[in-house]
């Protein structure tokens, strides 16, 4: 028979049916779209928080998928939630009593990609007992919206040619967006570097255009 025309799945979609019929992600991870985001903000993966003497005092900045909630209720009858969230190799479970419940319950849908700022502390009533409590959620999504500026071009003046202008000067209109272009120029004799910023261009900072940028091997870049 012939195939049916059908629209094709999208990414996660894909990647959600590999997993429920596998076991495992195989064309890739939902969190690929986000590497920029987690290579940015991140400080810590998961697996590097589990052990909590080890964090304690930390500004702990994590970012991965919502993969299982539960709404439950005290034996007192009062409601309190938990969340958890995974990356690529490890998940962490948080429980959400009290006002944290109400404040971050919009956040609790499986599959939402989530930017968390937490930190350790002592439990409130056991003494000399560490746990891991959140200090603010949002949306993975808006994190590069939200927070980044500009990405800035390092590149020595010797190794300026006519083909690596050309070559930034096609990534910048295929690549039209809200972020600055900026530059350092360094002149490694003299040691003095020169910034500059484009007039002309905003570029989008997405991940096809760091990974062309990635292969210019005279260019550096930084992300502000």
């Amino acid at each position: 028979p012939p195939m049916p025309i059908c629209e094709p799945w999208s990414t996660l979609h894909m990647l959600n049916k590999e997993k429920e019929v596998v076991g495992f992600y195989i064309s890739g991870h939902p969190l690929d779209d986000y590497k920029l985001e987690m290579d940015n903000f991140c400080n810590h993966h998961i697996g590097q928080i589990k052990i909590l003497d080890d964090v304690k005092g930390r500004d702990i900045r994590i970012a991965g998928m919502v993969s299982q909630i539960e709404h439950r209720f005290t034996k007192t009858g009062k409601p309190f939630g938990t969340i958890t969230i995974e990356d690529y190799n490890d998940s962490i479970t948080f429980f959400l009593f009290g006002d944290e419940y109400p404040k971050y319950k919009p956040f609790m849908t499986e599959g939402w990609f989530l930017y968390v700022q937490c930190r350790v502390q002592e439990r409130k009533w056991k003494e000399g007992e560490l746990e891991m409590k959140l200090a603010s959620v949002e949306l993975l999504s808006e994190i590069k919206d939200k927070t980044l500026r500009s990405v800035v071009l390092k590149i020595d003046l010797e190794d300026i040619s006519p083909e690596i202008l050309d070559e930034i000067t096609t990534l910048a209109k295929e690549h039209k967006g809200k972020h600055h272009l900026k530059f350092v120029l360094n002149h490694q004799q003299q040691g003095y570097h020169l910034d500059l910023r484009s007039k002309k261009f905003k570029v989008n900072l997405e991940e096809s255009f760091l990974s062309h940028l990635k292969q210019i091997s005279e260019l550096e870049f930084q992300i502000n």
